[in-house]
């Protein structure tokens, strides 16, 4: 599976009409700009994948970094530029690699089907969030 490659001081929001929270990173969960985040049982947030039911429920993405316990603004909705490169109309899943996302067709290994949302130009995810809880492909 190919993973979008990000620039993390390039992860930014573009519009006003975003949905932003100030969160808690959890213990030894490191989290960079542009990387998707799941709730953790205990109530912060760790680094998303998809590989089970709990990881793959993906909250949103870092606007900001964090280290270990360290707070953060999460981004559940909206436009943002994920500082990398897209490919436009393109739907993006949750991956299989903690924090990051990757496009539909990569989708090879049964996994959770996350969408994190759809590219609306080479740049920007309109970040549109779909916990399926479906295992794809089987």
């Amino acid at each position: 599976m190919a993973d979008v490659t990000q620039t993390a001081v390039d992860v930014k929001i573009m519009e006003q009409a975003v949905t932003l929270k100030v969160v808690q990173a959890g213990a030894a969960a490191t989290i960079t700009q542009g990387d998707q985040v799941y709730q953790h049982a205990d109530g912060r947030y760790k680094l998303g994948d998809a590989d089970d039911l709990v990881t793959a429920a993906s909250k949103g993405m870092a606007l900001t970094p964090a280290g270990n316990d360290g707070w953060f603004v999460l981004v559940t909705g909206g436009l943002v530029d994920i500082g990398g490169t897209l490919d436009v109309n393109t739907e993006y899943l949750a991956s299989g690699t903690a924090g990051k996302f990757m496009p539909a067709s990569d989708l090879a290994n049964p996994q959770l089907k996350t969408s994190m949302g759809s590219a609306t130009t080479v740049s920007i995810l309109d970040l549109k969030i779909n916990v399926s809880g479906i295992v794809e492909p089987v």
